[in-house]
């Protein structure tokens, strides 16, 4: 582990910096990048472009779009947006591709309002993935915001 010395004093501040357990650092975009839409007619033209259904699970690229994410990031920081969703309780949840799909949710919300938006900080699977799975039958919207590596 490499450990840098932040403020003096005994023992001082100590900041890891980098090792095995380490996300490594953060690489913020200098835009954010769109990389899937599920809404027709709109871009990236990657992936499938219709609604989710409740409870479906899409895996997706976040290299496409050149937005600049390598493939062989360890995390990515997105925001997610879910449109056009029906009215009610949901949740959203974003997960490391090739991972089993944990019971936490990144985004919880409940209304009429079918609209609703989380930033998100995800472990990225194999060839820089994610899996994404609104509740309910929702439009999903990813732009990356940045990643770490």
């Amino acid at each position: 582990d490499l450990w840098l010395c932040v403020a003096g004093g005994i023992p001082g501040t100590w900041r890891k910096l980098a090792g095995p357990a380490a996300a490594g650092a953060l690489h913020v975009l200098p835009v954010p990048v769109r990389v899937y839409d599920s809404r027709s007619g709109t871009t990236p033209a990657v992936g499938l472009k219709t609604p989710f259904t409740g409870g479906e699970v899409r895996t997706l690229n976040c290299t496409v779009n050149s937005s600049g994410v390598p493939a062989d990031a360890i995390a990515v920081q997105v925001t997610c947006l879910i449109v056009n969703a029906v009215a009610g309780n949901a949740n959203f949840t974003v997960w490391a591709g090739g991972a089993s799909k944990p019971a936490a949710n990144s985004l919880v919300w409940g209304g009429d309002s079918g609209r609703a938006s989380t930033l998100a900080v995800c472990a990225l699977g194999s060839g820089a993935k994610i899996q994404v799975s609104p509740s309910v039958a929702a439009d999903v919207v990813v732009d990356v915001v940045g990643y770490y590596r």
